[in-house]
C-alpha cells in the first residue's frame, strides 16, 4: 500500500476546502460512509452467511459511526487494514478521474 497516497490531502485538489463548512462536512461524511461501506463489503466477501449476520449485528448495534468502527475493530482486527486499502483505492481513483479532466 502506498503511504504517499494516504498522506495526500485531496480537499484542495478537488476544491472541497472552498465549500461552506456545512457542505464540506456533509461531503466528507458521505465519502467516509462510501469508504466504510466498501470496507465492510470486503470484510464480508469470504464469510459464511452466519458470519455476515454477525457483522450486520455489530454494524447495527449503534447509530454512532465512531461506536460502529470501534466495535468492528474489536470484533475484526483486520478491518483497519481493509479500511486503509479502501481509502488508498478511493484516493487513487479520485486522482485518476481528476487527471483525466
Amino acid at each position: 500500500m502506498s503511504t504517499d497516497i494516504l498522506e495526500k490531502d485531496l480537499t484542495s485538489l478537488f476544491g472541497i476546502d472552498a465549500l461552506p463548512p456545512k457542505e464540506r462536512d456533509e461531503f466528507l461524511e458521505d465519502i467516509g460512509s462510501l469508504v466504510m461501506e466498501s470496507t465492510i463489503s470486503r470484510l464480508m466477501t469470504d464469510m459464511s452467511e452466519e458470519e455476515q449476520e454477525k457483522v450486520v449485528e455489530v454494524v447495527t448495534a449503534s447509530e454512532d459511526p465512531e461506536d460502529i468502527l470501534e466495535n468492528l475493530e474489536k470484533a475484526y482486527p483486520q478491518i483497519n487494514q481493509l479500511f486503509m486499502e479502501e481509502v488508498t483505492a478511493f484516493k487513487e481513483e479520485a486522482i485518476a478521474v481528476m487527471a483525466a479532466e
